[in-house]
């Protein structure tokens, strides 16, 4: 039996696209190396899609006085612990980034020294969908499927097209299995919707996200 999990159901615009979308990202660095970067020095964001930061989806070049927001952070120090850097986090955000599941992010120029590795996880953050007046309606889809002999675990993006914006989603499965119930069935970011199972999952199914989108003023 299929189980759908969908807020809304309208009209079908098709094949599902990619849309840009601008993603906040933080970065935490030694703050007294970081210290040495004058007004001028360039930063390098790059966000990879792997741990080892080796898959490179986007890069761009900020100037430091540019930076969203720079942040001394106060660390606490157990008795008789270590003491830890001084450390600051860096927080910006990028723009017209392709959505993709996990992201990490890497930053490098004059004064940046990593604080907690170099390679940085990168928690998605939801949008609040449907915000101001809304208009041409419709519904964007991606799936994914598993064979009878082999075990799948992940989930789907859908990604809304050109410039509009997700504004509800969901997703669906033609298994019952309970162990495909989503553990992740939000917004990411403000143009996709983002739903996915826990573990990996043996037989043979299939697995849709929806995302709703519309032109929002």
């Amino acid at each position: 039996m299929k189980a759908f999990h969908v807020v809304l159901a309208l009209f079908l615009l098709g094949a599902p696209v990619a849309g840009a979308a601008d993603v906040p990202v933080n970065y935490t660095v030694d703050d007294r190396v970081l210290r040495a970067a004058a007004a001028g020095t360039i930063l390098t964001f790059e966000l990879f899609t792997d741990a080892a930061c080796t898959s490179l989806v986007h890069t761009q070049m900020v100037a430091i006085e540019n930076v969203t927001i720079i942040s001394r952070l106060k660390r606490f120090k157990p008795v008789a612990a270590a003491t830890p850097p001084k450390t600051t986090e860096l927080q910006q955000t990028l723009t017209g980034v392709t959505p993709a599941l996990p992201l990490y992010l890497k930053v490098t120029g004059t004064g940046v020294t990593a604080v907690g590795g170099a390679c940085q996880a990168q928690l998605p953050t939801p949008s609040v969908p449907g915000q101001g007046l809304v208009r041409n309606r419709g519904i964007v889809t991606t799936g994914v499927s598993c064979c009878g002999t082999c075990s799948c675990a992940g989930g789907a993006i859908a990604c809304c097209p050109g410039a509009k914006k997700v504004i509800g989603g969901g997703y669906s499965t033609d298994s019952s299995d309970s162990a495909l119930a989503a553990t992740q069935n939000q917004p990411y970011f403000d143009s996709c919707w983002y739903a996915s199972w826990p573990g990996f999952v043996g037989g043979a199914y299939n697995w849709t996200t929806w995302a709703i989108c519309a032109d929002v003023d």
